[in-house]
């Protein structure tokens, strides 16, 4: 819990990933990954997820999966949004592949617990 500066009764909204990994199948077409709201419920916040250059990925843009930049919107009392991904079934045999998938805030006012989680794509 992080206090509001701005009202030190109210929670700042607090969004994490359920998970700092999510496993997915290179057949399976897509992975589902999964932001949880923990705080400040009842404040509408939005977010914006997207694919994040590291030195860790070594799945391939637009060979491996379709990147992400998108905002993600919590309306007052919501604390669960799902997030699909598209995963791309290439020729080649690999063994598992991963790439970075980041939270950030829109509004200066979201913490994150887990705000980073990586994607293994096992083929």
């Amino acid at each position: 819990m992080k206090l509001n500066p701005l009202n030190i009764d109210v929670d700042l909204p607090e969004i994490s990933f359920t998970k700092q990994e999510y496993y997915v199948g290179e057949g399976d077409g897509v992975v589902v990954v999964v932001l949880e709201r923990y705080e400040g419920i009842t404040w509408s916040v939005s977010v914006i997820i997207k694919t994040l250059s590291s030195q860790v990925a070594t799945a391939s843009e637009g060979v491996d999966y379709i990147s992400i930049n998108k905002v993600v919107n919590f309306q007052s009392g919501e604390t669960l949004k799902n997030v699909t991904i598209t995963i791309l079934d290439d020729s080649y045999i690999e063994g598992t592949e991963y790439f970075i998938l980041e939270i950030e805030s829109i509004e200066e006012v979201v913490t994150f617990s887990i705000r980073e989680t990586a994607i293994a794509i096992q083929d």
